[in-house]
């Protein structure tokens, strides 16, 4: 059976469920209040609800780039492979 961790998040408690190491739950804790805060400092929104969409809104914009990144990291990490491939069979062409 998972176990139950509570968090707070924005003064509101959640006991979420799962079988997550409790450190990795506090890291995340941690990390969305940091998020929470920062908005609230830079952004001005008082409410709750626009100060949680413009935390998820910079989340997402956080994952998009993220995935950019590992696409072109991928996508070179192919070009790299390809150009690897073609240099051994040129040389073990060559020997054979």
């Amino acid at each position: 059976m998972p176990d139950t961790v509570p968090i707070v998040i924005m003064g509101q408690t959640f006991h979420l469920r799962g079988s997550h190491d409790p450190a990795y739950v506090a890291r995340v804790e941690r990390f969305l209040n940091d998020r929470i805060e920062a908005v609230r400092k830079v952004g001005g929104a008082v409410d709750s609800s626009q100060v949680m969409i413009l935390v998820a809104l910079n989340l997402v914009d956080d994952f998009f780039s993220k995935e950019r990144e590992l696409q072109e990291l991928h996508k070179d990490i192919d070009n790299r492979a390809a150009e690897l491939i073609e240099l051994l069979d040129s040389h073990l062409g060559a020997d054979v």
